[in-house]
Formats: C-alpha cells, sequence, structure tokens
C-alpha cells in the first residue's frame, strides 16, 4: 500500500464516520415530523429479517410471504414519501466533496485520465510527507522556486529534471521496472527544493516515497531501513562519497540499494559531485551499486 492511502484511509474514515452521525441524526429529524414513515420503515425493516430467517429455515411459503408484504410496504413507503415530498435519498450519506466523491482522488490531466490525490485530502499529504521525511520542508511547493537566480539557461536544466522525475513516477505508477539514478548540479541551483516538489508530486499521485539526506543514514532506524528498502522511489540527499567511509552508512546504504536493484525499485541520489567522482570516493560496497546510476 502506498503511504499515502493509509494516512488517507484514516482521513476517509473518520469522515464516512461523520457522515454517518449527520444522516442519523437527520433520518430522527425526519421520522420526528413524519412518524407514519418511521412506522412503515421499522414494518419494512421486520419483514426484510423474518425473509431472512425463513429462508434460511428453508420454509419458502413464509419467505414468500414476507417477500409479498416487503413490496407493498415499499410501494406504500414511496407514495407516501412523494405525498409529503420527502427526498429519495433523505436517508443516504452524502459526498461533502464533489471534486473526488469521498474517495480521496480525482481525475486530472488530459481525457481526466490521471489520478492525484484530492485537495481535501491536504492533511493526509501532509502528514505523509512528514512521515516520508520531509517534515522539515513544509514549505517547499514546486510552484514557489525561482529559476531566476540561476539564471535564464537554468530553465531548460530545470525541465529536463521534472520531464525525469515525472517519467519515474509514471512508471512507477504502472509497475514498471525502474532504476537508480544520479540528479547532480553545483552548489545553489535549488537541488533539494526541486527533488523535494517532485517527491511530493509523486505522493500526491500515489507513490510511496521516501526522502533522506546521507547523513541519517549513520543511525538509522530499524523503522527507517525498512523504508529505505521497501518504498518505491527512494531519494538520498547530500550524497557525498566519502561520507560511506562509515562503516553504518556504507553497510545501510548497500542492503538498501542491493535489495532495491534486485526488485527494480526507483532510487535516486542527489549530489553536487559527479558521478565518477561519487564512485572513486565511496566505499567499495557502495560504489559497485551505484556505477551504473543513470544520469537526469
Amino acid at each position: 500500500m502506498a503511504r499515502i492511502d493509509e494516512f488517507m484511509k484514516n482521513a476517509i474514515d473518520r469522515r464516512e464516520s461523520y457522515k454517518q452521525d449527520e444522516v442519523e441524526a437527520y433520518i430522527e429529524q425526519v421520522y420526528d415530523v413524519f412518524p407514519t414513515l418511521r412506522d412503515i420503515d421499522e414494518r419494512l425493516l421486520e419483514c426484510r429479517k423474518n425473509q431472512l430467517l425463513e429462508g434460511m429455515a428453508g420454509d419458502d411459503n413464509r419467505a414468500s410471504e414476507y417477500e409479498a408484504r416487503i413490496k407493498q410496504l415499499e410501494a406504500r413507503r414511496a407514495e407516501y414519501m412523494d405525498l409529503n415530498g420527502i427526498p429519495e435519498d433523505f436517508d443516504k450519506t452524502r459526498a461533502i466533496c464533489k471534486a473526488c466523491g469521498d474517495t480521496g482522488y480525482r481525475k486530472t490531466g488530459p481525457n481526466h485520465t490521471l489520478k492525484v490525490v484530492c485537495n481535501c485530502m491536504k492533511g493526509a499529504l501532509d502528514e505523509c510527507y512528514k512521515a516520508s521525511g520531509m517534515g522539515l520542508y513544509e514549505d517547499i511547493k514546486l510552484d514557489l522556486f525561482d529559476s531566476a537566480y540561476c539564471g535564464s539557461e537554468y530553465k531548460a536544466r530545470r525541465d529536463e529534471v521534472k520531464k525525469k522525475f515525472l517519467t519515474i513516477t509514471q512508471n512507477l505508477i504502472l509497475d514498471k521496472d525502474e532504476d537508480t539514478y544520479i540528479y547532480t548540479d553545483r552548489e545553489q541551483r535549488g537541488k533539494t527544493f526541486l527533488a523535494i516538489s517532485y517527491a511530493k508530486v509523486a505522493i500526491g499521485m500515489g507513490v510511496d516515497v521516501q526522502y533522506v539526506k546521507l547523513a541519517d543514514l549513520y543511525n538509522a532506524s530499524a523503522e527507517l531501513l525498512d523504508r529505505i528498502k521497501a518504498c518505491d522511489m527512494l531519494i538520498v540527499d547530500d550524497f557525498i562519497g566519502r561520507d560511506t567511509g562509515d562503516r553504518n552508512v556504507a553497510l545501510n546504504l548497500a542492503n538498501a540499494l542491493e535489495y532495491r536493484l534486485t526488485k527494480k525499485k526507483a532510487t535516486i541520489l542527489i549530489s553536487m559531485f559527479d558521478l565518477q567522482d561519487i564512485v572513486n570516493t565511496s566505499d567499495a560496497r557502495v560504489a559497485g551499486k551505484i556505477s551504473k546510476a543513470k544520469r537526469i
């Protein structure tokens, strides 16, 4: 299950509970005004229960009798509701969000074929961002990125990065095999900003993402180590080859990369150093697993 789905399930369950409470209160209001309807519904409920019991007992004749009574009561109910202007769906829950119908996902893009998390699930998204390692980056959003300070030539580079991140995301959605990538650029070019922005986009499309900095692997918890193995997309930021000289970092990263390569999961390394420099300065257990990383 994609991690966002876990958080959305909690939100949807809370919403459904609220909707059920609301409709039950409304039903009581309607019954107070139209007690005859309450009586019909109670008799319908009793007949349906008895029909089921007689059917289970094998008494088809009695079950048929109850079925006939049910049809009579249903006809009387429809006539009474029509006469008194009571909506047919007065006892049904209604979707709170029209955009997604309370499913948590809405359709967008060309021909409405792209599924994304609905805006009504912002709380669930924020919780998911934090649980996916981006709790310190609440304010980072792609539409806030300003490439002007990088120079006009950076726009083309940014578009390349965007295209590649979206391609990786779409492949994961389609359960296609993925690979290890490296995104390099010099300092102060917004690498972290873009990586986190697109990680959030991927989460919003239902992909399970985990963001870490390489330094997080010095004393990583067992839970985090499981996450960096199992998630659909792993982003390792501030990747410096010599830092893998630490035994814990090298062991934790090598184990995760080996598993991810076997399972064809997407791993994205973010660094200000070129791939060859990283390979040359990394622990041998790590170097061999990233040497063929594709460049973004």
